[in-house]
C-alpha cells in the first residue's frame, strides 16, 4: 500500500518588506492589496501548522501540494516558501505544482522550487516523479494573467507532451496521478477557469490516468472526467490555511491509500480537517475511488 497526502493553496503569509517599489506598477500591487484587505484575514499560519502537523502524524510516503504557496510572487515570498517546504521533510518526499499566485510575475520553470518539482532537471512541464508503483505527473497551469483574472492554461506544447508521458507510464504498470492547480472540469467562474480544459480532457479521454488532484477553488470538490476505460476521479482540496469565516470552507487535507487489487487498483481517501465550528483537525469522512 502506498500512502499519499494531498493539500492545496496554503497561501503562506508574506514576509515583511515583500512589497517593494519595483512591484508598484505590476499586477503584484493588486494581489498585495487583496492580501492586505481580505486574504490575510482568511488565511492563518496557525491553521496551516495544524494541518501539516496532522499530515506528518499520518506518516505518508509522499505529499502533493497543488499550488498557490504564495500570494504575489515576490522574491521574499519564494525564499520563505522554500524554507517552509524544507520544514516539511526531504524534497524527495514532497511534490509541488505551481498555481496562479505562484506564477504572477512569470516565473518560467520555477527554479526556486526545482527540487520539489522533479528528481532530474528538465526544460519543460509536465514533470514526473515515480515512487514505487505511483507516478505523479506535475502539470503547470500557472501563468501571468491580466489584473482581476485568475485563469490557468496548460498550453499546446505541454499538452502535446502529456499524452506520450501517460502512455509510457501506463505501459510500465504505474498508478498515474495528475497534479495541477486549476480544475480540469467545467463550472465555476470563467475568470478563474482553466482556459484549455477541454483540450486537457480530450487528452485524458484518449490516454487515461488513475486520479487527478487539484486545488484553486478553495472548495472541497469531488468530480470526474471521462477516460478511455471509464471515469477518472478528480479530487479538490480547499485551502490548507483557510479559516471558516463567512462562506469560506475550513481547511482540510486528503490521505490517499493506493494498492493493487485484482486487475485494477484499490483507492481509499480519508478526509481530515476542521469542522465548520471545530478548533482542531479531526476525521471528516472517507470514501473509495477504485480505479
Amino acid at each position: 500500500m502506498y500512502r499519499l497526502a494531498h493539500f492545496s493553496d496554503p497561501h503562506l503569509p508574506s514576509p515583511p518588506g515583500s512589497m517593494t517599489i519595483s512591484y508598484a506598477m505590476t499586477k503584484r500591487l493588486f494581489s498585495w492589496s487583496s492580501w492586505r484587505r481580505k486574504r490575510s484575514k482568511h488565511h492563518k499560519k496557525a491553521v496551516l501548522d495544524a494541518i501539516t502537523a496532522d499530515v506528518a502524524a499520518w506518516s505518508p510516503d509522499h505529499l502533493v501540494i497543488t499550488g498557490d504557496l504564495i500570494n504575489f510572487a515576490a522574491d521574499k515570498e519564494f525564499a520563505a516558501a522554500r524554507a517552509w517546504l524544507e520544514s516539511l521533510g526531504p524534497a524527495h518526499d514532497v511534490t509541488v505544482t505551481p498555481g496562479n499566485h505562484d506564477a504572477l510575475a512569470g516565473c518560467g520553470e520555477f527554479g526556486p522550487w526545482a527540487e520539489w518539482l522533479e528528481d532530474e532537471t528538465t526544460d519543460s512541464f509536465p514533470k514526473v516523479r515515480i515512487r514505487g508503483e505511483v507516478a505523479v505527473i506535475c502539470v503547470n497551469t500557472g501563468l501571468p494573467t491580466a489584473p482581476f483574472l485568475a485563469t490557468g492554461t496548460c498550453g499546446e506544447a505541454q499538452l502535446a507532451r502529456l499524452g506520450p508521458i501517460l502512455d509510457d507510464l501506463k505501459a510500465r504498470g504505474l498508478f498515474r496521478i495528475i497534479a495541477l492547480h486549476h480544475p480540469p472540469t467545467p463550472g465555476g467562474s470563467a475568470r478563474k477557469a482553466l482556459t484549455d480544459q477541454k483540450a486537457l480532457r480530450d487528452i485524458l479521454g484518449r490516454h487515461g490516468a488513475e486520479l487527478i488532484l487539484h486545488g484553486h477553488t478553495h472548495v472541497p470538490l469531488l468530480g470526474s472526467v471521462k477516460g478511455p476505460d471509464g471515469q477518472i476521479a478528480t479530487v479538490c482540496a480547499p485551502s490548507a490555511s483557510q479559516r471558516p469565516v463567512g462562506k469560506n470552507n475550513a481547511a482540510r487535507w486528503h490521505g490517499i491509500e493506493i494498492e493493487r487489487g485484482g486487475s485494477g487498483w484499490k483507492v481509499r481517501v480519508e478526509v481530515r480537517g476542521f469542522a465548520p465550528d471545530g478548533d482542531a483537525v479531526e476525521p471528516l469522512g472517507q470514501y473509495r475511488l477504485d480505479a
